[in-house]
């Protein structure tokens, strides 16, 4: 911008920029996070988040996976990896982590080799309508209307 410059037009350049990066982290966050290998990982955020996904995944069956079992396992301090997770995904890291179980649900799903019952218990839900509103959260359908349209 050059000066002078009116407040409105910096005001509306500022949000175009907040929305912009808005939309950027829910790209990353719901396209690419359970699928890490299908883009170059550069830098040092990227390998961490690949790292972090790479150890949901290894658990991903067991209903027990939490954060701390995420953290002993990738070596990171759970308050390191809070930051990190939160400044690149937006997400907390129990949102992250259901993020991550409900899109392997999803792939799960699409093979259509599973009912929704074992896909449920293969990523580590225990409770139905828990796995319904989490799925419902992320595809806008629950899992029976989302096997129905395939």
């Amino acid at each position: 911008m050059v000066k002078p410059f009116e407040i409105e037009l910096l005001e509306v350049r500022i949000d175009n920029f907040l929305k912009r990066q808005e939309q950027l982290l829910k790209f990353i966050k719901v396209k690419n996070i359970a699928k890490p290998n299908d883009f170059q990982i550069t830098t040092q955020d990227e390998k961490m988040l690949e790292k972090v996904v790479a150890s949901i995944e290894q658990f991903i069956s067991d209903p027990d996976l939490n954060i701390e079992k995420v953290c002993n396992d990738t070596g990171f301090s759970h308050s390191m990896l809070y930051r990190k997770i939160k400044k690149l995904t937006g997400s907390t890291l129990n949102e992250f982590i259901r993020t991550v179980r409900v899109q392997r649900a999803e792939q799960l799903l699409r093979t259509k080799k599973f009912n929704v019952s074992e896909v449920m218990h293969e990523t580590g839900f225990t409770n139905h309508s828990y796995f319904s509103k989490s799925f419902r959260k992320l595809y806008k359908v629950s899992p029976k209307e989302y096997v129905d349209k395939l």
